[in-house]
């Protein structure tokens, strides 16, 4: 048995303290400003949260960053994006805004929500497909229909992803720990893919954990 503070007892155990950050709902609100009111705006904008992500790392040596979806539509922005991506995708800037933002961040992983569908798999498959980062989905199943049938999965997320990460543990230890990621959809997502050309299912939440 060993005292909270042997520090004897903390070398040996390789004992790893990790800090999980998550955003949610960004819904598209890159910048600090309000398209309701045309003023700039010290609360709102994944560029203000920024600096709590870079504070929030600094505080300790081992942290992960997530998103928990709904973060591609919603915004006057988010509108004006969509009408230009298809566009300029293929211009030497490439990633979507969003994508940019949250690889710029360094984001371990996201999961989607049902409002990142509104505007179609194709849209959302060419936003996520210069993603470096994981884009987990783990009860959601997409396959082509009609003349696409048999051509497999749609190409939109992964059902879990495995991150490798170097991290220290309290006596300050270099210590090599496999995290594993898994993300889920409300089943009413459902609605959101009526008259696509992809089949969807979005299972049980709890059956497929």
């Amino acid at each position: 048995m060993h005292k909270p503070g042997d520090q004897s007892a903390a070398r040996g155990s390789g004992e790893v303290a990790l800090r999980i950050m998550a955003t949610t709902d960004l819904h598209m609100h890159i910048l600090p400003f309000d398209y309701v009111t045309g003023t700039p705006s010290l609360t709102t904008g994944l560029a203000r949260t920024a600096a709590l992500i870079r504070a929030a790392r600094a505080e300790v040596p081992n942290a992960l960053l997530f998103d928990n979806g709904d973060f591609l539509h919603g915004s006057p922005l988010g509108d004006e994006i969509l009408r230009t991506f298809a566009r300029d995708m293929h211009g030497p800037r490439g990633r979507h805004p969003i994508v940019a933002a949250m690889a710029r961040l360094g984001y371990d992983a996201v999961t989607l929500g049902n409002h990142d569908f509104d505007h179609g798999i194709d849209h959302l498959g060419q936003v996520l497909a210069t993603a470096p980062f994981p884009v987990v989905s783990s009860n959601l199943s997409i396959l082509p229909q009609g003349a696409m049938a048999g051509l497999g999965p749609a190409p939109v997320a992964v059902p879990f992803a495995l991150i490798d990460r170097e991290v220290r543990d309290r006596a300050g230890a270099a210590r090599a720990l496999k995290i594993g990621v898994i993300g889920f959809l409300p089943p009413g997502t459902m609605n959101a893919l009526r008259g696509s050309r992809f089949r969807a299912k979005v299972r049980d939440i709890v059956g497929s954990a």
